[in-house]
Parts: structure tokens; sequence; C-alpha cells
């Protein structure tokens, strides 16, 4: 009997959150996950049947993954039902031709990347390169992100407002509610999920102390804009409270000591775990500040949101989203 009835194929705590939360428990124990190392070490020991890889290898090295994993990998997958981010670099190789479920990359996600130059820059808004040639060294799905292919049989969508996304219309798609799903889940799976992202009962109750949140987003990683630009925009944005009421929430992806350093007073939230899963679990502050963090879009009706948008720098136009789509949440 095989060992593995599906597999995750994620690079992003937000979209490994969304596959466990779609998931029933029996199911998450018959899973095979593939991670990119991007996924925090600390959450990928927790899994025993998790296998990490690097997230974004060159075209040289893709080759060579492409023939690894067909060999090692792919004999298992193609019995499997397959769940997965598709952009990643080592997507394409372990998908190969078996039709696969999309998990998207964050709330709002189909709408904000389409949205935004950023969009073209990253996924390439006409595709990569394709042909048969490039289909065999890299994978059928390479250049066709965001299930823009035959394989993609199915999308998990958070958003309604995602929908009228012509990466969307006269697709299959499944609107999902994460909230919901959290609440239908056992207390098993709870426990689980808790246990995985590492969110004890302890960070909880400090996080109840707090007023206000900040949620922040990986731009110097991305080369967009420096540290020192970075924190003015939020030193600014806070500049009107009071330091010590202030939760700071960093991106997974972003180095953490720059807060420290910057934000002395405030509390640094673990950056390895979900803001979803936090306010699942009961977080509930006045203010929230970002950028434009998607994240947002689950903060209880009564929170105030401000929204900086792509307009806070002159270096951050290219993303837009200046209003804030979930004001009339």
């Amino acid at each position: 009997m095989l060992r593995y009835r599906y597999t995750c194929i994620v690079g992003t705590i937000y979209a490994l959150l969304v596959y466990l939360l779609y998931s029933s428990f029996k199911s998450i124990k018959a899973t095979r996950f593939f991670f990119a190392d991007s996924i925090p070490g600390s959450i990928a020991q927790k899994i025993e049947n998790a296998v990490v890889l690097n997230g974004w290898p060159n075209e040289k090295e893709l080759v060579k993954f492409r023939a690894r994993a067909w060999l090692k990998y792919r004999p298992q997958i193609i019995f499997t039902k397959v769940f997965a981010q598709d952009h990643f670099g080592f997507s394409p190789a372990l998908i190969g031709h078996s039709p696969y479920t999309l998990i998207e990359d964050g709330e709002g996600f189909y709408t904000y990347y389409k949205n935004s130059s950023y969009f073209a820059h990253t996924f390439g808004a006409k595709g990569i390169r394709s042909g048969i040639k490039q289909d065999i060294k890299l994978g059928p799905v390479y250049g066709k992100f965001i299930g823009r292919n035959k394989y993609c049989i199915n999308r998990l969508v958070t958003s309604p407002s995602d929908l009228q996304s012509d990466l969307l219309v006269g697709k299959q798609y499944e609107l999902i509610n994460l909230k919901m799903l959290w609440e239908a889940s056992t207390p098993e799976k709870k426990q689980l999920i808790f246990d995985i992202f590492g969110l004890p009962k302890l960070e909880l109750e400090k996080l109840s102390n707090y007023k206000i949140i900040v949620l922040t987003q990986p731009f110097v990683e991305l080369n967009d804009i420096t540290e020192e630009e970075l924190m003015a925009i939020y030193k600014n944005a806070i500049k009107s409270y009071d330091e010590r009421n202030v939760i700071i929430k960093p991106h997974p992806s972003e180095d953490v000591s720059r807060y420290k350093k910057y934000f002395p007073n405030a509390y640094l939230m673990p950056s390895h775990i979900p803001m979803q899963l936090a306010i699942f679990a009961g977080l509930k502050v006045e203010i929230a500040i970002t950028i434009s963090s998607t994240a947002v879009s689950l903060l209880p009706n009564d929170t105030h949101i401000v929204w900086l948008g792509g307009q806070c720098h002159p270096k951050l136009e290219r993303y837009g989203m200046n209003q804030c789509p979930y004001l009339s949440k």
C-alpha cells in the first residue's frame, strides 16, 4: 500500500497554513511535503515526511534537479493528489505532468499581482519561454505559472474579489474561507497546526496586551528599498503611538534583527507564526498598520486599518495597491 496519498509543494508559511486548514487530519498525515528553503527550519523539522529544497535554483541547477526529481521523487508523486505553489523554481520538476490544485500566495493573490507591475516582473504576464525543448528541460509547467497551464485543474481562492481576475475567469477554482475551515477543524487538527507553527498559549497571552500591530513585508530582501528607507516608513507610521503598545509582525523571509534595532520598545512577534493563525486563535488589536499586507483582511471588522500602499515611497510605487481593498470588509 502507498505510504502517501497527497503531495504538498509550498514555499511560504501562508500556503502551508492554507493546505493544513483545507485538509483533514488524516490527509495531513498521509501527505508528502516538499518545502522551499524559505520555510523556516523550526517548522520543517516538525514534519517528519518533509523534504527541503532550494526554492530558487538557476536554470542549470533546475535541469539537473528535474532529472533527479524524475528518478527520486516523481515515482511517488504520480500516484498522489498534488497541491502546489507552482512558481517556485523546483515546483515544475516535481509537478511534472501531474494534475494539481494551485495554492494561492496570499489573500487577494490574483487581484494583487495582476494589478501591479510586480506581477509581470516576477511571474511573467505572458509566461516565460515555452516549447518542447523547454518542457523537456524544465517541465511543462515552467513559465506557465499561477495555473496558466493545462495541468492545473483547480485553484484554492480565499478572496471573493479575486473572482473577477482574468487569471480565474473561465477557470476551475474553489472559494474557501480560512476562518470557517479553522472553526470546523477538530481539536486534534488544531493542536497539530499549533504544534507545527509553534504558537503556544503563552505567546497569545503576551499579544493580548498590545493595541497596535505593524504587518511588515520583505521589501529590503526584494531589493526594492534600503533598510533605512523602509524603517523610516514604519517609524513615521507609528510616530503618533506609544511604541510600547506596538506589535511588530515581520514577514518570514525578513531579517528580524532590524526591527530589534529600530523598534527596541515594541514587541517583536515571531516571524514564523502566520498572522492568520494568530487571528484565528484570538488575537485582537485596535489598529493594524501595513504597506500592503493582505493579512489585514482577516482582522475583525472593527479593526482600524492604516493602509500605506505603494504610494508611501517612490521605490514601492510599482506595487500599486494604493487603496486598501479590505476597508469595506
